[in-house]
């Protein structure tokens, strides 16, 4: 009763020697799992911000993050807890084995490492991580709530349903376009599709993209349905396969099992966070627009749930004539970015009341300062240990017809030369906040003069689905996208957003964006 085939454990190897790196991924190529690699310390919890890794093989000693903080790192993140961590190093002390395991490792193998003995070893776990996955769906199988949230059943037309008996609403499409209604319309926990249901089939794709990472989306299909049907589904974005019973009975009873995980989720988080965010100073408004004397601001938001989810904005003006604009992203889709976005506001906020006239001048010539700041409250703070954050900061200077940029992550501007009439990204960059807790930011200055636009957008459009090209579009496709209406005089933030489309072939967005767009006189 549990699915034939279902997303492959994933695994993360880190080794500074590449040839060590390359060695451990031919050995355990042959091992039903998915292997990811990095190099570095600060480049494998990048990856961790982003998958969700079973399995962490890593080297102690590395660059830029060592293995001792990146296992400490990766224990906070939301799926920290289960994953199995290994160090792999050469011999090390007692003392320094007893932090290791202090630390979060689950197990320490010396090098050099018995090739078979050591393959099996991984074997063993990647099957006791199959046999864990299953165990904990059986275990919280009878909380289910049909409060919480819906399921979408793609199905042929005319055909009876399979899913039945269950205790969540059922929601039946027979076309992609009811199950993008659906979908817009309806809190859905996850997705089912019938093996005969070839316009979902066909679409699979394009629909994983749509629906995002956290909505599985499952195959119901007979034992006659082909081996590679059942891989293309999976390489497409597809979760697992479910076999179909003459007993409807039993079709049920998997699919109570597999929404175990939005349960513990959605009643971990509900009540605290939604009681935070409503009782929150902060407001979080759909538009913004203010006129200055030397330049016009408009802000464009749009949370993808509600309450406000990760992204925030914040506008500060100095008390030397300056004023100070912030857009960020707090890494973390759903429930908890709701909480931890009025968190970071509040420290963003307290550290600009503390600086003296003597550090404003400071910003002033380095607005890194700022950010170096926050960086050294987010990273000690323990409540906010397992949330991070992007943050771009703008600070217009009038009196020297200039603004100073600085970032911590990759929210790039993109800055419209009225002279030239082009759109350029400007790659500034620096680590997320929160990660390294001396990180020095730095910050760029630009001249600017009237006409000009310097434009902000997160990552809710540059992540969006081009539905042609069955891919992200980028930073650097909206820069070009924008250059034709900004030519035309187009400073309207709605109708910025239309071009975006228009031109990119989105369908729909699936996470908060923002975009910020300041005009200069």
């Amino acid at each position: 009763m549990t699915p034939t085939i279902r997303s492959k454990p994933k695994v993360l190897l880190v080794d500074n020697n590449i040839n060590i790196l390359n060695t451990l991924a031919t050995l355990l190529q042959d091992i039903d799992c998915d292997i990811y690699k990095a190099t570095n310390g600060m480049e494998a919890f990048e990856q961790a911000l982003h998958v969700n890794f079973n399995l962490v093989i890593s080297e102690l000693f590395l660059p830029q993050m060592d293995g001792n903080e990146l296992v400490r790192k990766i224990r906070q993140l939301s799926y920290g807890k289960r994953c199995v961590f290994i160090f792999l190093t050469n011999a090390i002390s007692e003392d320094m084995q007893v932090k290791c395991m202090n630390d979060g490792a689950d197990e320490i193998i010396i090098k050099p490492i018995k090739k078979k003995i050591f393959k099996s070893q991984i074997e063993g776990m990647i099957s006791r991580i199959n046999e864990n996955q299953t165990s904990r769906k059986k275990r919280s199988r009878n909380s289910l709530n049909p409060e919480f949230g819906e399921i979408v059943y793609c199905k042929a037309e005319n055909a009876h349903s399979l899913v039945a008996h269950i205790a969540l609403t059922v929601n039946e499409v027979t076309s992609y376009c009811d199950f993008e209604e659906v979908f817009a319309s309806k809190s859905i926990w996850m997705i089912f599709i019938d093996d005969k249901a070839t316009w979902a089939l066909n679409l699979i794709y394009r629909m994983a993209h749509h629906v995002g990472a956290s909505i599985p989306i499952w195959l119901i299909a007979s034992r006659k349905v082909s081996e590679s049907l059942q891989m293309n589904f999976i390489e497409n974005g597809g979760f697992g396969i479910l076999i179909k019973y003459k007993n409807p009975e039993i079709l049920a009873h998997q699919i109570e099992v597999l929404i175990d995980r939005e349960i513990s989720i959605k009643n971990q988080y509900v009540s605290s966070l939604k009681q935070a965010v409503l009782s929150s100073p902060v407001h979080f408004a759909p538009s913004h627009k203010e006129d200055f004397p030397t330049f016009r601001l408009r802000i464009k938001y749009e949370p993808f749930t509600k309450p406000a989810g990760g992204d925030f904005y914040e506008i500060v003006k100095m008390g030397n004539g300056n004023t100070l604009i912030l857009l960020g992203d707090v890494m973390g889709k759903k429930w908890g970015a709701w909480f931890f976005a009025n968190a970071y506001l509040a420290y963003i906020r307290a550290s600009l009341k503390v600086f003296p006239a003597k550090k404003q001048l400071e910003i002033d010539n380095n607005l890194g300062l700022l950010l170096s700041d926050i960086n050294q409250f987010l990273y000690k703070d323990i409540q906010l240990s397992d949330a991070f954050t992007t943050l771009t900061a703008i600070l217009v200077n009038p009196s020297q017809q200039q603004v100073i940029l600085s970032s911590a992550g990759a929210i790039y501007p993109i800055f419209y030369s009225k002279k030239t009439q082009k759109t350029s990204v400007i790659p500034i960059k620096g680590k997320i906040l929160g990660i390294v807790e001396n990180e020095k930011y730095s910050s760029e200055i630009m001249r600017v003069h009237p006409g000009d636009q310097l434009l902000l957008v997160t990552d809710g459009y540059t992540e969006a689905f081009d539905a042609t090209k069955e891919k992200q579009i980028g930073i650097e496709k909206i820069a070009s996208t924008l250059e034709a209406p900004l030519n035309e005089g187009v400073f309207d933030l709605d109708k910025l957003e239309l071009s975006i489309m228009a031109n990119n072939s989105i369908d729909s967005f699936n996470d908060d964006r923002t975009m910020l767009l300041v005009e200069f006189k």
